[in-house]
C-alpha cells in the first residue's frame, strides 16, 4: 500500500554540487547599479525642466488684481462673489422682495403690466374665481368599429 518515495537528490561533493559553483560578476551589478542611477537623474532632469516650461507658459505675467481693488465691477472672471456682511445683505434682498409683494408698481409700462400686493390678488382671486379652462381644440378620433350586416346577425343568432 505504502508507495515508495524517490530518494533525495545526494548532497556534498561525493553525490554533486548542493550549491552555486560561481558567484555573479562584481562588474555586471556595478554597471547595472550605474546605468539605474544615470537614468533617475536625467529623468529628473527632464521632469524638472518640462516643469519649467509649463509653469513658465501658465503665468506668463502678475495675476490681475482682485475687482475689490480696481473698482470694476465687471472684472469678475475667475474670482467668486463673495459675502462681506452676509445678515446685513440678507436683510436688504428681503426688504426688497418684501416691498414688491406689498405695493403696487409697473412690471411693463409700454405693455401696460402693473403688479399689485399679494393680499390683494388674493382677495381678488376670492371674489372672481379662477377663468374657465379652454375648450380642446378637436376631439380625438375614435377607433372605427366593425359593423355586422343584419344578415350576419341573424345567422349567428340562430346557430
Amino acid at each position: 500500500m505504502s508507495a515508495a518515495h524517490p530518494a533525495p537528490p545526494p548532497q556534498g561533493r561525493a553525490g554533486g554540487p548542493g550549491y552555486e559553483k560561481s558567484d555573479l560578476p562584481i562588474k555586471t551589478i556595478t554597471v547595472a547599479l550605474v546605468l539605474v542611477g544615470v537614468l533617475m537623474v536625467l529623468g529628473l532632469v527632464v521632469s524638472l525642466g518640462v516643469f519649467d516650461l509649463l509653469s513658465e507658459r501658465g503665468a506668463p505675467g502678475a495675476p490681475p488684481a482682485p475687482p475689490q481693488a480696481t473698482g470694476n465691477e465687471t472684472d469678475l472672471r475667475r474670482e467668486p462673489l463673495l459675502l462681506v456682511n452676509a445678515p446685513k445683505d440678507l436683510a436688504g434682498m428681503r426688504t426688497e422682495e418684501n416691498k414688491l409683494l406689498t405695493t403696487y408698481g409697473w412690471t411693463d409700462q409700454e405693455a401696460g403690466r402693473v403688479r399689485i400686493p399679494i393680499d390683494r390678488a388674493m382677495a381678488l382671486l376670492l371674489e372672481r374665481g379662477l377663468p374657465a379652462p379652454a375648450p380642446p381644440a378637436k376631439e380625438p378620433a375614435k377607433a372605427p368599429t366593425k359593423r355586422r350586416s343584419p344578415k350576419a346577425r341573424e345567422t349567428r343568432g340562430q346557430g
